[in-house]
């Protein structure tokens, strides 16, 4: 029997603004904006990613949306 890795939290930070009813097209993550120091709206996406390749879907989805990636970040379980 193999036992399921848990998920990772990740943080992901995008130049521009998603507005958060796309939770569910983006995984499930939560989606919220903020407005950086240098006065440009971030999006900031958290939650859990199953496997990479569910990471690599939600990079792709960002991509056709044309935000630029910021930040990635991993937090383990």
């Amino acid at each position: 029997m193999m036992l399921e890795k848990p998920s990772a939290i990740y943080q992901i930070m995008l130049s521009g603004v998603i507005d958060p009813e796309w939770s569910d097209w983006l995984g499930a993550l939560s989606v919220r904006s903020e407005t950086g120091s240098d006065g440009r709206p971030y999006t900031i996406l958290v939650g859990p990613v199953s496997d990479q390749a569910a990471l690599r879907g939600i990079l792709i989805k960002c991509w056709d949306l044309n935000l630029e990636l910021v930040s990635l970040e991993k937090r383990c379980l």
